[in-house]
C-alpha cells in the first residue's frame, strides 16, 4: 500500500492501527522465537503522536527482540509511509502491570491479582485489587477480594484495567530504597 491512511481523526487512527497490526504480524510469522502481538495503539501525547507496538511471549520479551522488531517494522513502515504525520515507533512489552483490555485478556489472565480503576467512585473508592475471577455473561467483572470475598464490578464502569504486582518487599527499609 503506498500513501496515507488519513488523517489524525479516530477513524483514520483506526485505520493506521490495523494496517500496522497486519505488518507487525508478518514481522512476527518471519521470526523463529514465537513472539506475539499483544495489540497496537496509536495516539497523540505532549503533542507528539505515539505508535506502539506491544509484543507478548510466555517467557517474557527481551530488548534485542524489541529491537530487532522495531528495526524491521521501522523499515516497512519508511518504505510504505502509511501515516500522514511524523510519529514516534515505540516497540515494547505490556510490561509486569500489563493493562486488560480486551474480553480475552480477562479469561488468560483469570486467577491473577489486578487492579481496577473506575471513572466515579464505587462503594467509596476509586480502585480495587483482587484476585481476578473471570467474566459474567452480562459484563461484569468478577474479582476475590480479601477481607470481602466476591466483588462483582460492570466493564462500563472500569476506566482501566491491569495486571496487579505487589512491590512492598521489592524494597529494604532504611537503604536508601535499595533492590533486595
Amino acid at each position: 500500500m503506498t500513501g496515507t491512511l488519513g488523517g489524525r481523526g479516530t477513524r483514520a487512527r483506526g485505520r493506521v492501527v490495523e494496517h500496522v497490526e497486519r505488518l507487525a504480524r508478518d514481522v512476527l510469522a518471519k521470526r523463529d522465537d514465537g513472539l506475539a502481538l499483544d495489540r497496537v495503539e496509536f495516539e497523540r501525547s505532549g503533542g507528539e503522536w505515539f505508535l506502539r507496538v506491544f509484543l507478548d511471549h510466555p517467557d517474557g520479551v527481551t530488548l534485542v527482540q524489541c529491537e530487532e522488531v522495531a528495526r524491521e517494522l521501522g523499515d516497512l513502515l519508511d518504505r510504505e509511509d502509511p501515516i500522514a504525520h511524523s510519529y514516534n515507533l515505540e516497540v515494547s512489552s505490556p510490561g509486569v502491570e500489563r493493562p486488560l483490555k480486551r474480553e480475552a485478556d480477562f479469561e488468560k489472565f483469570r486467577g491473577r491479582m489486578v487492579t481496577l480503576h473506575f471513572y466515579r467512585k464505587i462503594g467509596g473508592r476509586k480502585s480495587i485489587t483482587g484476585r481476578l475471577e473471570g467474566l459474567t455473561a452480562d459484563g461484569e467483572i468478577r474479582l476475590e477480594v480479601p477481607s470481602e470475598g466476591e466483588v462483582r464490578v460492570a466493564r462500563s464502569d472500569v476506566s482501566r484495567a491491569h495486571l496487579a504486582v505487589d512491590w512492598s518487599g521489592l524494597f529494604r527499609e532504611g537503604d536508601g530504597g535499595g533492590l533486595r
